[in-house]
């Protein structure tokens, strides 16, 4: 059974509150380079994607401790190379992917849609 339409709209919410941003979403599918479709390198396991910079640096020790115990997979999705047109389809996505965090459940929803703070002082 294939999980897909823009009929599925569920939300998420956490202590109360309802996530925002693309929390609740399911993900898009842009192709990766060479190496198909994102689908095929984010696994089984929970994944984290980032874009401007990698997973260690947004997230805490602690944090990053406990998603490589779950066996998460990260990805970082860069504007060059292989990942430049899949940068593009999440920057228009998300409206602006810069200095953003995703994490995505097994089945491709969206649970959190992190903003980080910005690098640049």
């Amino acid at each position: 059974m294939e999980i897909r339409g823009a009929n599925i709209t569920p939300f998420y919410s956490e202590r109360g509150k309802v996530q925002t941003g693309k929390a609740g979403h399911y993900l898009i599918q842009p192709r990766i380079g060479s190496n198909g479709l994102l689908d095929d390198l984010l696994g089984l396991n929970y994944s984290v994607v980032t874009f401007d910079r990698s997973a260690q640096d947004a997230l805490s020790a602690q944090e990053m401790q406990y998603w490589q115990r779950c066996g998460t997979q990260f990805l970082w999705i860069r504007d060059a190379a292989e990942t430049a047109e899949a940068y593009r389809a999440f920057d228009e996505w998300l409206g602006g992917c810069r200095c953003r965090l995703l994490i995505v459940r097994p089945d491709r929803f969206v649970r959190e849609d992190r903003i980080l703070p910005d690098l640049v002082s």
